[in-house]
């Protein structure tokens, strides 16, 4: 049976899994008795608060700019590290194995990310060295479609 999204659903190791419908979110009973009641967002609570939804949403993409935007746990890596080679090759450099991957492509829901005092992006992630490198800037991001920034200026690429 097919459930109503987004819908959250709770599961045990021993009951079956329905099928459901994109945006829905499974967490497990004890993860939802230790959490409940309590209103709970689309997206983890590791992501972004209102306050960065909202700088989140006044983000103009570059041309060259690329946003990897996919569901939780659905091979987000896979298709950061080919985007990221594909970038680097495209670019003529090679990308340094040992940088971790969310510095050349970092989660752009992520609180740490963001400076709730300018209400734009981290000087850190402001002066990446890797994008420069790249010439462009990689992303990364779990919210749904509806979600992502779409500033009118915007021209940057989704995947």
């Amino acid at each position: 049976p097919c459930c109503p999204a987004p819908q959250l659903h709770t599961f045990s190791p021993s009951s079956p899994q329905p099928l459901c419908s994109p945006g829905d979110m499974w967490i497990s009973e004890s993860t939802f008795q230790k959490t409940a009641p309590q209103t709970l967002n689309p997206v983890p609570s590791t992501f972004g608060t209102p306050e960065v939804e909202k700088m989140y949403q006044k983000l103009e993409l570059r041309p060259g700019d690329v946003v990897v935007a996919t569901y939780p746990r659905s091979g987000t890596t896979v298709v950061q590290n080919l985007v990221n080679l594909l970038v680097a090759a495209d670019a003529g450099v090679e990308l340094d194995p040992t940088t971790h991957l969310l510095e050349i492509s970092p989660l752009l829901d992520a609180t740490k990310n963001w400076n709730l005092d300018t209400g734009g992006l981290t000087e850190e992630l402001t002066n990446n060295p890797n994008w420069k490198l790249l010439g462009r800037r990689l992303w990364s991001s779990h919210y749904r479609w509806e979600m992502l920034p779409k500033h009118p200026a915007s021209s940057g690429k989704f995947i």
